[in-house]
Order: structure tokens, then C-alpha cells, then sequence
């Protein structure tokens, strides 16, 4: 839906969290990746509504940073991570600290783009293209020190 507060309104009546369940608790919330960030405001907002202690983000892709040409996102898509890069988050951890803030949750992690590169080259032993998750820096998200990302 191109209308934001349609899509948010839709969503809202989609997710779900039950108050007597999520009340007091610490939440692990996973989504495939944070495009616009609208789904997961959403999505934050109900678990805050019920009552949730702790809401920790994970996300099992690399953070992306520009819109894709092969269409998988639409060409005028409004990217949350790369509003930061542009602002001068030149790293992962440095994105993921603004973003959460900016979600306010508790912690808020990507999966590195050499640890989905490694998931690529161990199975299938191709390169997909990672052209939207480099944006126009080719090497600020490839982090050797930490393998486990």
C-alpha cells in the first residue's frame, strides 16, 4: 500500500500480541530486513502496548543501503539504514546503535554482510548481488574480525 498510515493501519489489524503472554517478558523479534522500517515500528509498537519488558531485534540479512536495480524494492523506496549512512554511520555497529535508538528497543542486530556472503559460498559456492547492501562504499560493511556476525 502506498499510503502509510493505510499500510500501518492494515498492519495493525494483522499483528497480534496477547498481553497476558507478552506482558513483563523479553521479546526476540525477526524480520527478514529493514526496508523502509514501517513494518517494525508497527510491530514494536503493539509489543510495547501489551506490555513488553525487553524488545531485542534481529535481523538475518546484512543492512541495506541502497535501492535495488533489479527491482526487488520498489525504485523510490525510502531506505531507514541509509538516511544514517548518509549522516555519517559509516559502520554496522555505528547503524545499528542509531537504529535502535530510533526504534527505541533494547538491542537491534544484522547479520554481517561477509557472515551472508559465507552463507552463500559454503552452499552454493556462488556470489548472489549484494549491490543494495553496499551501497556506494564497497567495503564498509565487510568486517574480518568478526567471523560470527
Amino acid at each position: 500500500y502506498e499510503n502509510p498510515k493505510i499500510r500501518s493501519e492494515i498492519l495493525r489489524e494483522i499483528l497480534t500480541a496477547i498481553p497476558s503472554i507478552v506482558r513483563g517478558k523479553s521479546v526476540v523479534v525477526m524480520d527478514e530486513t529493514i526496508a523502509s522500517g514501517k513494518t517494525l515500528a508497527v510491530s514494536i509498537n503493539i509489543l510495547k502496548n501489551a506490555g513488553a519488558k525487553e524488545i531485542h531485534i534481529r535481523i538475518p540479512s546484512p543492512i541495506m543501503l541502497s535501492n535495488c536495480r533489479n527491482n526487488m524494492l520498489d525504485k523510490d523506496a525510502e531506505l531507514i539504514a541509509a538516511k544514517y549512512f548518509a549522516k555519517g554511520a559509516f559502520n554496522k555497529e555505528e547503524i545499528e546503535e542509531e537504529l535502535k535508538k530510533y526504534f527505541e528497543v533494547d538491542s537491534l542486530n544484522f547479520l554481517s554482510l561477509d557472515g551472508f556472503l559465507k552463507c552463500f559460498n559454503y552452499k552454493y559456492n556462488i556470489k548472489p548481488c549484494i549491490e543494495c547492501l553496499m551501497g556506494n562504499n564497497k567495503n564498509s560493511f565487510i568486517s574480518p574480525k568478526n567471523e560470527n556476525n
